[in-house]
């Protein structure tokens, strides 16, 4: 009888072995985390635009840690303006920004632009707008958009001066360094 039970626990193991359950496959590896440190930081450049009532702008952007700042073209025409509004003008817009909160992947600041007229008259027109500049990077690529909401200044020559608020643009600015 013994050798009878030796055999039965012989031929009954493999089988108890393989209803055994399986391990589960490995976890897939998690998503890579965003990275913890600033929005902006180092010195990068992008170009980007600005889509708004003072559209389109052209725009050379860059940063030095959280530092912003810029160069850009606003140019507009318009065939259906009647005199003395021209059909065409042209200003240069200089901007620059500090980035008080500057964590990925949001950022914002106070941010002054300087607006002169380049065409039809140069110069004949100054705008200085100083707001607060609001910029998210919802993406894994190099580009973040954003917004600001100003308080425009416009100085022309011979008028008194004219305080405004600026409705707020959407700017995209894609990083190429």
């Amino acid at each position: 009888m013994p050798a009878v039970s030796w055999c039965r626990v012989w031929l009954l193991a493999p089988s108890a072995h393989a209803q055994e359950a399986t391990p589960p496959p490995p976890a897939p590896a998690a998503a890579a985390a965003p990275p913890a440190g600033p929005l902006f930081s180092g010195t990068h450049f992008g170009i980007g635009s600005s889509f708004g009532g003072d559209s389109p702008v052209a725009f050379l952007a860059g940063n030095t840690e959280a530092v912003l700042w810029g160069a850009g073209i606003i140019f507009a025409y318009d065939g259906n303006a009647m005199p003395p509004v021209d059909k065409t003008h042209a200003n240069l817009v200089l901007s620059l920004g500090y980035m008080v909160h500057n964590q990925f992947p949001f950022a914002m600041g106070p941010e002054i632009d300087y607006v002169p007229q380049i065409a039809p008259s140069a110069f004949n027109s100054n705008s200085v707008r100083a707001g607060w500049a609001l910029w998210y990077a919802p993406w894994n690529i190099p580009a973040v958009i954003g917004t600001a909401a100003f308080v425009n200044f416009d100085f022309v020559s011979g008028k008194s001066a004219v305080v405004t608020s600026i409705t707020p643009a959407v700017r995209i600015v894609f990083g190429f360094h």
